[in-house]
This record gives C-alpha cells, sequence and structure tokens, in this order.
C-alpha cells in the first residue's frame, strides 16, 4: 500500500486549535450592525471578552455598537466553510458549533439575567490572560476532534470533555469578574445546559444530510434530558411556574375564568407601603413597587445571608 493509498484509509485525527484558528477574525465578520433590531439586544461585553479569551476573536477586535449575536453560531460555521472551501466534517461541526453556541448561551444569560447583566455586563477591565489560563486554553486547543468528542457532546455537553473545558475557562472569567466561587458553577451550569437549545436552533436551519447524521444522537439526548440535573429543574419551572406550560389543563388554570387571555396579561404592578423592624408603617418613605422592591433584594450582594419569604392571598 502506498502512502496515497494510507492517507485515504486513514482519518486524520485534527485537534480543536487547528479548527479555530480559522475563526480567530474581526467581531464584524460574525455579526453585523444590522441584525440588533432583529435581536431586540446587543452582543454584552462580557461575551466579547470571553471569544477573546478562547482565542475565538483577535485581541485587537472591537466592540463595535450595535452588534448582536443572532446566527453567531450559523455565521461561524459558513465562515469556516468559506475559509477553507470544504464541507465540514462531524467532528468539525462539533468541534465549532458546540463552543459557539456555548457563547451564544452565555450571552442570552448575561442579557436576559437581571443581576448577572448589572455584576459583568460591562465586561471585565482588562482583557489580559495570566499564565494558568492561558495554558488551560492551549490544553484545550489539544483536544481531538474524533468520534468520542461527538458523542460526548451530544449525550450529555455539561459532563462532556469539550464542556467541561468550556466550563473552567468561563469559570476563570467570572472569577475575575468578582463573582462569589459558590454562584460560578451555577453559571456555568446553566450556560452549559443552555447550549442545547443553541444548537436545536441551529439545525433547524442547516443541510438535511448534517442533520440526518446527527439524528440519532439528538433523539438519544432528548430522551434522557429531562431526567438530568438542569432538565429537571427546566421542566418544573416550565411545567408549574411558567404561565405557558404544555399540559392543556395546566395552561387552562392561568387563563381568567371565561375569558381567552392570561392572568399575566391583566397583571397590574402592586405598590405598598414599607414597614420598619417594629411593624409599623414608614410613613415618610414613598410606596415601592414590589416586583422592583424584591428584585432589589434578591440581587443585593450585602444580603445574601438572609431568606425572602412571600405571602399571598386572594385577590
Amino acid at each position: 500500500m502506498n502512502l496515497t493509498q494510507w492517507l485515504g484509509k486513514t482519518k486524520i485525527v485534527e485537534k480543536l486549535k487547528q479548527v479555530w484558528q480559522f475563526l480567530n477574525t474581526d467581531i464584524r465578520e460574525l455579526g453585523t450592525p444590522g441584525e440588533t433590531v432583529e435581536a431586540g439586544a446587543e452582543v454584552s461585553k462580557a461575551s466579547l471578552e470571553l471569544m477573546i479569551a478562547l482565542g475565538l476573536l483577535t485581541p485587537l477586535a472591537p466592540v463595535a455598537a450595535g452588534l448582536s449575536f443572532v446566527g453567531l453560531t450559523c455565521q461561524g460555521l459558513k465562515l469556516f466553510g468559506a475559509k477553507t472551501n470544504n464541507k465540514l466534517t462531524s467532528e468539525q461541526w462539533v468541534g465549532i458549533a458546540f463552543p459557539l453556541a456555548y457563547i451564544e448561551s452565555f450571552d442570552s444569560l448575561v442579557r436576559n439575567n437581571d443581576w448577572l447583566r448589572e455584576k459583568i455586563g460591562a465586561g471585565v477591565s482588562g482583557n489580559d490572560i495570566n499564565n494558568d489560563a492561558k495554558q488551560q486554553i492551549d490544553q484545550l486547543g489539544e483536544l481531538n476532534l474524533d468520534q468520542a468528542l461527538v458523542d460526548q457532546a451530544w449525550d450529555y455537553f455539561p459532563e462532556s470533555t469539550l464542556g467541561q473545558a468550556l466550563n473552567q475557562q468561563l469559570s476563570q472569567y467570572l472569577g475575575k469578574a468578582g463573582l462569589d466561587p459558590n454562584t460560578i458553577p451555577l453559571v456555568t451550569g446553566w450556560v452549559a445546559w443552555g447550549t442545547y437549545g443553541c444548537i436545536d436552533s441551529l439545525l433547524s436551519y442547516e443541510q438535511k444530510d448534517i442533520v440526518n447524521s446527527f439524528n440519532p444522537h439528538r433523539a438519544a439526548a432528548q430522551q434522557t434530558a429531562p431526567t438530568r440535573k438542569y432538565g429537571n429543574i427546566e421542566a418544573y419551572l416550565t411545567e408549574q411556574i411558567s404561565p405557558n406550560p404544555s399540559d392543556p389543563l395546566r395552561h387552562q388554570q392561568w387563563k381568567v375564568l371565561g375569558e381567552d387571555f392570561k392572568i399575566p396579561d391583566i397583571y397590574v404592578p402592586l405598590k405598598a407601603q414599607l414597614l420598619d423592624t417594629n411593624g409599623k408603617v414608614k410613613k415618610q418613605a414613598n410606596p415601592v413597587n414590589l416586583e422592583s422592591w424584591a428584585k432589589q433584594q434578591l440581587t443585593n450582594p450585602g444580603q445574601h445571608d438572609q431568606v425572602m419569604f412571600i405571602q399571598g392571598g386572594p385577590g
């Protein structure tokens, strides 16, 4: 067997850094100002800084006003295809799509979580990377893009080698931002779990052959997802707390009796007088919006050792 025949039968395993080097680019190649209107929000500076730290953007990439991460993962896949002029293998697809979807998940969490947005939405001063973080990023780039990495990512991304490596990098960034060590695993856990949603959205726009190649993985993941830690929590929030449960009977309970609209549609923010430590009304204090007041108390770092009890009554 000559060398050409041997290479034709042997699949050369790429490193993650080999596909990422094609994405080390200016942020303007992955997002355009016109997409902001569609997204309804600009990309957070924290997300840009994380991408730079991971080597997915050039350190000189400008934080351009009006940029959005709508379709970030899709743009990254297209960019890789355009620069290599080749059709992506399943390993390359996972090596690009999952990390970019992870960034999308992080960006969505920062923009939609009041506390997190206030804490790190503006980014961290300085983009310098210490030696320990640099070494971890180099180790991340050495991951083999093989079938094992693909299987792990689809089976349960938060506990996969790739997912844990990305969580480690995000933990470094969040620590630099000043987040409490006990809070950081909660953030990284939800970001990793939210990656699946971004991947599912992406596949609805992908070519049939790519979608079909991942269908067995998706089916297996969807079957086990509800039994996983974050799947259990998400299911509870959706079915028991959200006004949009999948159960028709629960969905009906959110509707005003005899009407088509739901209770949240006619919600009127409540105002209340604050009480002092003796249970007396603070006459000099203005009434507060209960929802805004509750959020302020829950996100106040000086009150993390306190518990809030909420009691409701009829009417």
